[in-house]
């Protein structure tokens, strides 16, 4: 059995995708969606080993510092490739053994106006 915390947030952002097909050209300009992110976090007890809020908390701070509104990203993909490696620094899990660190199972999520999107495991 495994268990993942799961927390949400939206943020406003811009992008473009400068290599966008001639039928979808009208992408290859900056253009804004509201982003809708999705984080599940495995934990290991059922204790609240990670505290929502406070994950949530730390998620937006992230968001904000390192995506600086207006929040400007390449793509889905890659907001949530980078949420994911973030994640991974900021939760990792002592294993066994002298230095080992174990990875927790992590998804994220990342939604363009809750119709498309991109999930990073």
């Amino acid at each position: 059995m495994k268990k993942l915390i799961i927390v949400t947030t939206e943020k406003v952002g811009f992008h473009r995708f400068e290599k966008a097909p001639d039928n979808v050209k009208f992408l290859r300009n900056i253009h804004r969606h509201k982003f809708f992110i999705k984080v599940g976090i495995e934990v290991f007890h059922n204790d609240r080993e990670l505290e929502f809020f406070t994950v949530l908390e730390k998620l937006n701070y992230y968001l904000t510092e390192n995506k600086n509104p207006p929040m400007y990203i390449d793509s889905c993909e890659q907001l949530a490739t980078d949420i994911y490696e973030w994640i991974q620094e900021q939760y990792k899990v002592k294993g066994k053994g002298k230095g080992k660190i174990k990875k927790r199972k992590v998804f994220v999520e990342v939604w363009e106006d809750k119709e498309n999107g991109a999930r990073v495991e």
